[in-house]
C-alpha cells in the first residue's frame, strides 16, 4: 500500500509535507532479552512481525529518498483503551478472578494508552523536527506478570490461576502466540527528548482508566 502511494504522488506530481506511518516495536522482534531496544537498533529477528515491519518501513522510506518529504514512523506497542480488544482479553477473565500471566510471564510488555498514542501522532504531524522512527511505548517496562497483577489489583480480584501454559496458547492462537509469549523492553527516550510528556506513564493509572471507561459504557 506504502508502495501504491509513492507511486500515485510521483504520477500526480505531489510532495506532501509530511508522511506518517504506523509501525510496530515488533519489528524488534519477540525474543526475551534484557535489552532496551531503541531506534537506532537494527533487527535482526526472522518473525513474521518482525519481517512485515521491516519491509513496510523500507518502503516508507523511499518516499523521502525520492519525494524528500519529512516521513515519521510511529512503532507502536500494545495499546491500552476501553475499546481495545486485547485489553478486554485480559480484562474479562480477570474481572472474575481468572486472571493470569501468559506462558513464563517473564516476558516484557511493552504498552502505552491511547490517549499518549493519539498525542504522538498529533506531535508528529505539527513538530517539523520529527523524522524517522519513534517508539511509542510507556517508559514504565513491565513484564507481563507485573502487568497483570496491577490488572488484579486495579480490579481488586484475586489471581486464582498462576499462569497459563504457553503450549495452550499456542493450541489457541497458532504462529500469533509468539507475539505475546515473548518480548523486550522498548525505549521511549528518543520522543521524550523531543519534548514529549506521557500522560500515562504508569500501569496503574493506564489499566484504572480503561477500566473506568469499560464500566461507563
Amino acid at each position: 500500500s506504502t508502495v501504491l502511494l509513492l507511486e500515485t504522488l510521483r504520477e500526480l506530481d505531489l510532495k506532501p509535507d509530511v508522511f506518517i506511518s504506523a509501525s510496530a516495536v515488533g519489528i524488534y522482534g519477540n525474543k526475551t532479552t534484557e535489552n532496551i531496544y531503541e531506534e537506532k537498533d537494527k533487527t535482526v529477528a526472522d518473525d513474521f512481525l518482525a519481517q512485515v515491519c521491516n519491509e513496510w518501513e523500507k518502503a516508507v522510506e523511499q518516499i523521502s529518498k525520492t519525494l524528500g518529504s519529512r516521513t515519521v514512523m510511529i512503532r507502536t506497542s500494545m495499546v491500552l483503551s476501553p475499546e481495545s480488544e486485547a485489553f478486554k482479553k485480559m480484562y474479562l477473565p480477570t474481572k472474575f478472578g481468572l486472571g493470569a500471566s501468559l506462558g513464563s510471564g517473564k516476558q516484557y510488555m511493552p504498552w502505552i494508552h491511547i490517549q499518549d498514542l493519539c498525542r504522538i501522532y498529533l506531535k508528529a504531524i505539527q513538530d517539523t523536527t520529527l523524522n524517522g522512527a519513534y517508539n511509542a511505548s510507556s517508559p514504565q517496562q513491565l513484564r507481563n506478570r507485573e502487568f497483570m497483577n496491577t490488572l488484579s489489583r486495579v480490579l481488586k480480584k484475586p489471581k486464582l490461576l498462576p499462569f497459563i501454559p504457553g503450549f495452550i496458547i499456542r493450541m489457541m492462537m497458532g504462529e500469533a502466540a509468539e507475539m505475546v509469549l515473548g518480548g523486550s523492553r522498548i525505549s521511549s527516550k528518543k520522543i521524550q527528548e523531543k519534548g514529549f510528556k506521557f500522560l500515562y506513564d504508569n500501569a496503574e493509572d493506564a489499566i484504572r482508566n480503561c477500566v473506568e471507561g469499560i464500566k461507563n459504557k
